[in-house]
């Protein structure tokens, strides 16, 4: 990306004096409220009721957008297991209820030899208008809690929007192992973005 104004989203506590801020939170949900066609997530703590509630209001209306997240199965640790897994599997059971017309889909990635494999990755993209990549998970403690920095941009221009495109090929193309060029004609020939990673 060349010539992209570049906006910094971050979550502070309030500490000492100063006032707490979360502007991840609300450039997530401002993006999920705005979103026309797609809503791409990869996070690894999948777990905050407020973007849920957001999604879900979306995924409730008829000519919402389709929401598609790539998520960690099952947490590495047993102390993120206690806390993450019964909270994300929480989550995605409400979307899931609010998916009357099935645009929601849930991937976590394995190995070709059924290993997990952890996502770290916090990369959101909607529409190809706007990608946003930083350190905050979507969970209460990131959105809240603990000092997160996040960039997003959200080029105005069709080249800006395409560059935001090929990035998202790229990226399910590395998770689902196909090249971006494949994933982009499957999702042509679909229509949907979860149906061809499905395929």
């Amino acid at each position: 990306f060349t010539d992209v104004p570049v906006g910094i989203a971050r979550t502070e506590p309030k500490h000492g004096g100063r006032a707490e801020v979360r502007e991840n939170e609300r450039l997530h949900v401002e993006a999920i409220r705005g979103a026309r066609t797609l809503i791409y997530l990869e996070n690894q703590y999948f777990t905050s009721p407020v973007i849920a509630a957001a999604l879900a209001e979306r995924l409730a209306e008829v000519d919402g957008p389709e929401v598609v997240l790539v998520s960690t199965g099952r947490s590495p640790s047993w102390f993120d297991s206690m806390t993450m897994d019964t909270a994300r599997a929480e989550v995605l059971y409400r979307l899931e209820s609010a998916d009357r017309y099935g645009r929601f889909s849930a991937f976590s990635p394995n190995t070709a030899g059924g290993q997990r494999i952890i996502v770290h990755a916090k990369v959101t993209i909607v529409d190809d208008r706007l990608l946003r990549i930083g350190s905050a998970n979507l969970n209460n403690r990131s959105l809240g809690m603990d000092t997160e920095c996040d960039v997003a941009i959200a080029p105005e221009t069709a080249a800006g929007q395409d560059a935001v495109r090929r990035f998202r090929h790229r990226t399910i193309g590395h998770f689902i192992g196909v090249t971006a060029g494949e994933f982009e004609a499957a999702e042509a020939l679909l229509g949907s973005t979860g149906m061809a990673m499905r395929q």
